[in-house]
Parts: structure tokens; C-alpha cells; sequence
């Protein structure tokens, strides 16, 4: 999984992380630091819910990368 966050951050450059599990700690902690090393923003890390977790089983964890020019366009609706 490590590879996929390089990959991602090679093709978006300029993105934005975040980390989810179920507890999973390792493996997000090893994604986390893959983070850093490409020098991407600390990555702010999720709990999976319930719903997810019962599909995902035990242990799951994963990541979610978007330009940031998505983040930085954001307007909530009024």
C-alpha cells in the first residue's frame, strides 16, 4: 500500500491525505510516515464506522488522496 500513496502523490502532487482503520494502528503509522517522507501534509487519521468496518473485517485500513486544489475550491452550502 505504501507503493499506491507514492504512486498517487507522483501523479496529484500538489494533494491531500487521509488515513482511516479499524484498528490498524501499524499500518496506518507506516502509511503516515510514508506521508512524511514524500512531504506531504500530515494526514489527519479516521475511525471507521460501523458500516465500513463490517465490510472491511478486523484490521482494515486504507487512505484516500485529493488534489488539494478540491480542499482549497470547497464552499459548504448555506
Amino acid at each position: 500500500m505504501a507503493g499506491l500513496v507514492e504512486e498517487y502523490a507522483a501523479i496529484t502532487p500538489h494533494c491531500r491525505m487521509t488515513l482511516f482503520h479499524n484498528g490498524n494502528e501499524e499500518g496506518v503509522a507506516e502509511l503516515r510516515y510514508v506521508a512524511r517522507r514524500l512531504q506531504m501534509p500530515v494526514p489527519p487519521v479516521l475511525q471507521l464506522g460501523t458500516v465500513l468496518s463490517a465490510h472491511g473485517g478486523p484490521g482494515v485500513f486504507g487512505f484516500s488522496i485529493e488534489p488539494i486544489t478540491v480542499w482549497h475550491n470547497y464552499r459548504p452550502f448555506s
